[in-house]
């Protein structure tokens, strides 16, 4: 990394707000009301809503309802916390880029207690930290009203956010309580991120936000001083992410800084939305799953959790054998760490390949006990004989599944002695999953033909745009183009 040296500052606009508070203020800043797609219908040019911060998806208490299930999911008493200041880049006209959120918890006397750090990256991944002080750290402050409160903290880096950096080192925070002494203070911002290398011994980025001039109250602003107000801040948001690209791009082709390649999100991560292909494929595999945990002769209960999904479609699962007699068993889990887990799903022709290779190898998926696989009978394939598929010979949908056959082709190829395992007997059968199996006998015809469509459609992007949505689309563009401009040129000369 080192002797490597860069440095540069930009403006930045940050909104304070106490956690709790739903309405509009001084018509510049609207939080946690109602959204509404139309812009022109909006009750204030910025808005803040808590369906874009910590878990994915909508809660009726809003900020303060995702906030306080979030620290159950840490195993803390948010009752300890009376209240909660967030300091966030607002939305401008429904956009905004938003890299690092700061939560500030309080407790019953006005005493900072706590911090929960929210930090997104390029990828529209997230993950939240939750941070204590250190041992020497808030220290009370001496009788002078004026006097401010450090919150330092110290704890080990768990999320890719740079493309220069892996996830291997430890972050150290050190703060002054903005609103010190017991919540009198006017809210000026000096925070300090130091990220250090694995050893902890050299600082390889340090990150400074500071206020540089006094916090605005909306409620107290003129209309000229809004109007001013609006006119130097309203391009800030839309500006963070080009500012991003440009020293992304001095630091890789000037200063020559070595790319770390984003790894797959851990457990504690919220991955990226899944599209609608990864949801379709969800939906068939959480089905499947349920019906084989309910037929297996083994005792076993499951607990299933899905990846990229929002609102009640994220909520676990719990999936319980027919043969169980002790519901007190340990449960087995099976969570999904990325939708990507769905798009390498439907190129295996075996799902016990599938579950050991993303589990192991490509990290999209944990399995807390790999014995599933053989519980489940994942390891065989249980495809029927070909004659026995609904589908008559010459049939659009028997195309279908020969088209799907033709075109799977799994992530990772398994050959033993110079010889495809795909190489059968049975060419249609032996190349259909499980999944693929389950979904031709108990879906419509309609629904297994969209199933069966969108994963020729997610092959066909494996096999020629190298699995990017983009390159597809360009190269679908450039097809249409020219298929286009054959027929005017014989249609007109």
């Amino acid at each position: 990394m080192f002797p490597v040296r860069h440095s540069f500052s930009y403006s930045y606009l940050l909104t304070g707000i106490p956690v709790g508070f739903k309405g509009s203020v001084g018509g510049l800043i609207s939080i946690d009301e109602v959204n509404d797609n139309a812009w022109l219908s909006r009750r204030a040019w910025f808005t803040i809503h808590g369906d874009d911060y910590l878990a994915r998806g909508h809660h009726p208490d809003g900020l303060q309802g995702k906030l306080r299930d979030y620290l159950q999911s840490q195993g803390v008493d948010h009752k300890q916390f009376s209240q909660a200041y967030l300091f966030t880049a607002a939305k401008f006209l429904g956009y905004a880029s938003n890299p690092v959120s700061i939560w500030y918890l309080y407790t019953a006397s006005n005493e900072l207690k706590a911090l929960v750090l929210e930090v997104n990256n390029t990828f529209d991944e997230r993950h939240s930290y939750f941070l204590e002080p250190s041992s020497n750290s808030l220290a009370k402050p001496s009788s002078s009203t004026t006097s401010s409160t450090r919150f330092t903290s110290k704890w080990p880096k768990d999320f890719y956010v740079s493309t220069f950096n892996d996830r291997s080192g430890c972050y150290s925070l050190s703060l002054i309580d903005p609103f010190a002494p017991v919540l009198t203070g006017t809210g000026y911002i000096n925070t300090n991120i130091t990220l250090s290398g694995p050893s902890n011994t050299k600082a390889m980025i340090v990150t400074l936000l500071q206020s540089t001039s006094r916090p605005l109250n909306p409620a107290s602003m003129s209309l000229l001083e809004k109007l001013r107000f609006l006119l130097s801040w309203w391009w800030v948001g839309f500006a963070t992410f080009p500012r991003t690209l440009q020293q992304a791009f001095i630091l890789f082709f000037r200063k020559k800084m070595p790319w770390a390649f984003r790894p797959e999100p851990r457990r504690k991560t919220i991955s990226r939305p899944a599209d609608d292909t990864e949801k379709l494929i969800e939906q068939q595999f959480r089905a499947f799953l349920k019906a084989r945990v309910e037929q297996c002769q083994e005792p076993l209960i499951v607990r299933y959790q899905g990846a990229g999904l929002i609102g009640k479609e994220n909520a676990s699962a719990l999936f319980i054998s027919r043969s169980i007699m002790d519901r007190s068993q340990p449960e087995v889990e099976i969570l999904v760490l990325t939708p990507v887990f769905y798009s390498n799903l439907a190129l295996y022709a075996s799902l016990g390949e599938a579950f050991m290779s993303e589990s192991s190898e490509s990290q999209t998926l944990f399995l807390s006990d790999n014995s599933i696989t053989s519980k489940l009978d994942l390891e065989t394939s249980t495809c029927p004989n070909s004659s026995k598929f609904p589908f008559r010979q010459g049939s659009p949908a028997r195309y279908l599944l020969t088209l799907l056959a033709y075109l799977r082709k799994s992530p990772r190829s398994v050959s033993v002695g110079g010889v495809s395992d795909f190489k059968t007997s049975q060419p249609l059968v032996s190349k259909l999953s499980e999944l693929d199996i389950y979904v031709l006998h108990h879906a419509s015809l309609a629904n297994f033909k969209k199933y069966a469509w969108k994963l020729i459609r997610l092959m066909m992007i494996d096999h020629v745009a190298f699995r990017s949505n983009t390159l597809w689309e360009l190269e679908v563009l450039t097809v249409r183009t020219i298929i286009a401009w054959l027929i005017l040129r014989g249609t007109f000369g």
